[in-house]
């Protein structure tokens, strides 16, 4: 039986990986964490956890009903999502970045008003994730006054909305106060970050030297290491083809 068999998702808590040091679950509950990010090599897994992402959705929207906007790569990685219930937009095109963005900032606006008369009021209320699979994403969330202030509203002013931005392509470099910079450091400062890249290749943190002795051993695929809070952990996490 594999590790991963009786994790099923449910009130949006979604298995992120499990732990090679206690071998315990380690979960996010979407809902309750307005940004989060993915980064590093489609060897290691980083497409693959996506896609048991999406398929973990689809298959607990009983329980866990989500919407998800979808903006791909080019390459249409994600294209099978697009035929799913719970997707509600899907593009490959990175000019819809910005369409879709207003949209669910639309969303939360409106949550935002409903929820600040009674906390209550969104419980029923599905998950809306924006899950940007481009590698643009970054450089068209910054690249306007508007955009960048939709993305901060969603992410702090809105965080009890239940709506999200997946950043799911993300860059593995050192985040900075201005550009895309900015959206890199938001990730590193989420505490919400899962890197499928060796312990000595990965850039958007600063890693402890005693971190980088400890995890010498090189991952294989589907070994990541997630920053949750101000922990790195090292995770063993469910991948599909």
């Amino acid at each position: 039986m594999s590790v991963f068999d009786e994790k099923p998702l449910y009130d949006n808590r979604l298995l992120v990986g499990v732990g090679y040091k206690d071998t315990k679950p380690v979960f996010v509950n979407m809902a309750e964490n307005p940004l989060m990010g993915i980064c590093g090599s489609d060897e290691m897994g980083r497409i693959g956890y996506i896609r048991y992402l999406i398929n973990e959705y689809a298959a607990n929207s009983d329980n866990s009903p989500v919407r998800l906007y979808i903006a791909d790569d080019p390459d249409a990685a994600l294209r099978f999502s697009e035929s799913l219930d719970i997707t509600k937009e899907y593009s490959s095109s990175v000019s819809d970045i910005v369409d879709m963005l207003e949209k669910v900032h639309g969303i939360a606006e409106s949550r935002y008003e409903k929820w600040k008369n009674d906390s209550t009021a969104l419980d029923d209320e599905p998950l809306v994730i924006l899950l940007l699979n481009s590698k643009m994403s970054a450089d068209v969330l910054v690249s306007t006054d508007e955009t960048a202030t939709q993305f901060s509203s969603i992410v702090r002013e809105y965080a009890k909305c239940r709506v999200c931005i997946l950043i799911a392509n993300a860059e593995n470099k050192m985040g900075s106060s201005y550009g895309s910079g900015q959206i890199l450091s938001a990730l590193r400062d989420s505490g919400n970050l899962l890197i499928f890249e060796n312990i000595g290749d990965i850039k958007i943190l600063n890693i402890p030297m005693a971190s980088v002795r400890a995890f010498k051993k090189a991952n294989g695929a589907g070994d990541a290491f997630y920053l949750r809070g101000n922990d790195l952990i090292k995770l063993k996490t469910p991948l599909s083809e």
